[in-house]
């Protein structure tokens, strides 16, 4: 009988065991010795740029999503913050239906060799009337805009290009190269003021 409880005793004991210590030739420890894991610990991630500048959790937790979800949550916040309607099809990503326009929104955080922003996958034939155009800096979002009329005029400049070989890609633009023609927006206000003129003055520009 007191041997019985003693085997209960021992199958309902939940205490983690001790692991051996085995003599794994791929174990961790021989692992970092590698060159190539070093390399990889050199290497500075994005996530790892932006702490060195000092940004805060609420940054990181942005600058740390996949890239997929990157752009999606840029869209939201985006649309919350100027309150702008939903999309109706895939040609733009959100729309103010009281004044008949649509957005194409794209987002970008700093490359760590650049330094910049650089935004891509802009699409030549979706339906939008602006683009505007999302950063992340260390401490807070900065904000472009651009007609798509504008944009567009500069591919024949050499400032937006085509990504990659295939047209389905769409185009690509770095911040320094573009900044003289975009307009930084400043606050909600100033957005719908801009978009309501719809007269941009790009004299300056040489466009």
């Amino acid at each position: 009988m007191k041997r019985n409880n003693y085997q209960n005793q021992k199958t309902n004991d939940t205490r983690p065991t001790k692991r051996r210590k085995l003599n794994n030739a791929f174990s961790i420890d021989n692992i970092i010795k590698t060159k190539s894991f070093q390399n990889i610990k050199k290497k500075m991630s994005q996530e790892d740029f932006y702490r060195s500048n000092g940004s805060c959790d609420n940054i990181l937790k942005l600058v740390k999503l996949s890239n997929k979800a990157f752009g999606e949550k840029l869209q939201c916040i985006i649309k919350d913050l100027f309150n702008l309607d939903g999309s109706c099809d895939a040609g733009h990503d959100a729309q103010k239906l009281s004044m008949n326009l649509k957005f194409e929104i794209k987002s970008s955080r700093y490359g760590v060799t650049s330094k910049d922003f650089m935004w891509q996958h802009i699409m030549e034939n979706h339906d939008y009337d602006y683009l505007i155009l999302v950063g992340i800096d260390f401490d807070c979002l900065k904000i472009y805009l651009i007609s798509k009329y504008h944009f567009m005029k500069l591919k024949t400049k050499g400032i937006a290009t085509q990504q990659g070989r295939a047209e389905g890609q769409g185009l690509w633009a770095q911040r320094k190269k573009l900044l003289q023609y975009l307009i930084e927006v400043k606050d909600v206000k100033h957005f719908y003021n801009l978009i309501q003129s719809k007269d941009e003055d790009y004299s300056d520009y040489d466009l």
